[in-house]
């Protein structure tokens, strides 16, 4: 690393069984980059780099030394217990999960005295995920609220959501519609919306937690 050889023997036995079984070069991504951004999923990827690139003359955060790696269904823990080791500054985007006190804060003391290691999320439990922290930030107005929807969502979805007679009721329309469970479709519908926004030309807002969570001080 750099200049120096470091070992990881102190690993916790479960932590690197789970490493070991890990496709790709993940863990190596972790060891090697100076800093590292843990998302949930590629929209979390998408979007952060694009708030990125608006605030930085449109470089990618790579370029610039930042590593954002998906972790899906292995967990935070794993990626973290190599930060925990080596040093490598950790900023870690966490959904609340619509309770920001149990979910959020418990991990957050846990790693308190790990000052490479941050956790990051919205500590409004409304903002439970990426997306409605996302319709939060682009609903001071009616106006607003439709530009954003323009940007993320299908020509056919968007009549649906102008359908809608009150502000209120086009908010919880785009709330629910990004809401998924398993095997219903969403998740590929909230990548395309990511996707939309990662292209788009148009301005939109985003919280200011996620720009925090790309700052490593």
């Amino acid at each position: 690393l750099n200049e120096s050889y470091t070992r990881l023997h102190l690993l916790d036995k479960d932590v690197v069984k789970t490493l070991k079984r890990l496709p790709g070069y993940d863990t190596l991504r972790v060891a090697l980059a100076k800093k590292v951004v843990l998302v949930e999923g590629p929209s979390d990827e998408l979007v952060l780099k694009k708030i990125y690139m608006s605030e930085n003359n449109g470089r990618l955060p790579e370029q610039d030394g930042i590593d954002i790696i998906v972790v899906r269904g292995v967990g935070f823990k794993t990626f973290i217990e190599i930060g925990k080791e080596i040093g490598t500054a950790i900023n870690v985007l966490r959904d609340n999960d619509g309770d920001y006190n149990k979910h959020i804060i418990p991990a957050q003391k846990e790693y308190e005295t790990y000052k490479n290691i941050k956790l990051v999320s919205s500590p409004n439990n409304n903002d439970f995920s990426l997306e409605p922290s996302m319709i939060s930030a682009n609903s001071t107005s009616e106006k607003e609220l439709l530009s954003f929807a323009e940007i993320v969502l299908s020509t056919q979805t968007y009549n649906l959501l102008l359908s809608e007679s009150s502000f209120e009721e086009k908010i919880n329309f785009l709330v629910n519609w990004f809401k998924s469970v398993d095997g219903d479709g969403k998740g590929k519908k909230k990548v395309d919306s990511a996707i939309k926004l990662f292209e788009t030309t148009k301005p939109f807002k985003y919280p200011l937690f996620l720009q925090e969570v790309l700052n490593f001080g």
